[in-house]
């Protein structure tokens, strides 16, 4: 499968959110929602409303007051693509950060 550049049918709102889930270097670390905007380079209240969002389908858990640490484990049991291998399936072209 080719991997096509954004266009029309990408839809923006996912590709953000994607960008917050994907900024999580392992399952233990514990990001404050600085860091994820620092990381993601994204609005304050746009990667807000999105880790509340992805919050409440059970990613990331919220640790304290603006921490988030992710949960892989619930979130691979539907067997999603993980960091470590999201560059074999898509190569990195900067849409995804870091």
């Amino acid at each position: 499968m080719v991997r096509q550049a954004p266009g029309r049918y990408v839809i923006q709102s996912l590709m953000r959110a994607s960008q917050v889930v994907y900024v999580f270097r392992s399952e233990g670390e514990v990001l404050r929602l600085r860091d994820l905007l620092a990381r993601t380079g994204l609005n304050k209240m746009t990667c807000f409303r999105l880790v509340c969002t992805l919050h409440q389908r059970g990613f990331p858990e919220k640790v304290a007051g603006n921490q988030y640490r992710p949960r892989f484990s619930s979130f691979m049991k539907h067997r999603l693509i993980t960091r470590d291998n999201i560059d074999n399936v898509y190569p990195n072209d900067g849409l995804l950060g870091p």
